[in-house]
């Protein structure tokens, strides 16, 4: 939990059963826990895509990249949890445009390549608009979007990409994940498309789809939580 510090703005350690520390967002506090379990395949794939991404930021990034990258984070300041904006960095910013693509290439065949410059100073989020699906389908998920959008007009470098969540009953109101990601629609596709889910739905069950605009400059949209209860 991230907080305004006002006595204590530096505080770093253990503290009962709470960990007190700060970063780049600001101080924040977090329970202190030992995890359970081990990761899924498609957490272990996220972090081997990170490590791809810092790996060239590294090796294949020069000087004069890093310091268009720094400024980019010091003109496009991001909201953390409790909404102070402050600049998360020049490699989280370069980390952040392209884990994302990587994961996509390994794992939905979607073909990115890696954005080695940053977008427009000031440019924070790409455009998605309103994203709607129709979940009376048992195989396929009906997703409508807005052809449009930016993402769609940027040939193979602009997708929307979508993630599904597990099955559940409709006591369940939200999901936090981990998500499966399905496919990325671009171009050579049609609203509404129909995106295979991976799984057979009943009768009263209920998804989640996450929707994602990715633009070929490396912004991304602001994910879209979509709700599914099947009639």
């Amino acid at each position: 939990m991230l907080y305004h510090g006002i006595l204590a703005t530096n505080l770093s350690g253990k503290i009962g059963g709470s960990v007190w520390s700060h970063n780049r967002g600001g101080p924040y506090v977090r329970a202190n826990g030992t995890p359970t379990g081990g990761p899924t395949a498609e957490q272990e794939e996220a972090r081997n895509a990170m490590g791809v991404v810092v790996s060239r930021w590294r090796t294949d990034i020069d000087s004069a990249q890093r310091e268009l990258w720094r400024l980019y984070s010091v003109g496009t300041p991001r909201p953390n949890r409790i909404g102070d904006r402050r600049p998360i960095g020049a490699l989280a910013e370069y980390v952040r445009a392209n884990v994302i693509r990587q994961f996509a290439n390994t794992q939905a065949g979607t073909p990115f390549s890696f954005v080695d410059n940053p977008p427009p100073i000031g440019k924070a989020s790409a455009t998605c608009s309103l994203v709607t699906v129709d979940p009376s389908a048992t195989a396929s998920q009906d997703v409508n979007f807005t052809p449009d959008d930016p993402w769609n007009n940027q040939g193979s470098e602009g997708r929307l990409l979508l993630w599904f969540s597990p099955i559940f009953p409709q006591t369940i109101n939200w999901f936090r994940g981990p998500w499966t990601l399905s496919t990325g629609l671009g171009p050579e596709f049609t609203s509404p498309t129909a995106v295979p889910f991976g799984f057979t739905p009943a009768s009263g069950d209920r998804f989640f789809i996450k929707a994602r605009a990715v633009e070929s400059d490396g912004t991304l949209s602001d994910p879209q939580i979509i709700t599914c209860t099947v009639p």
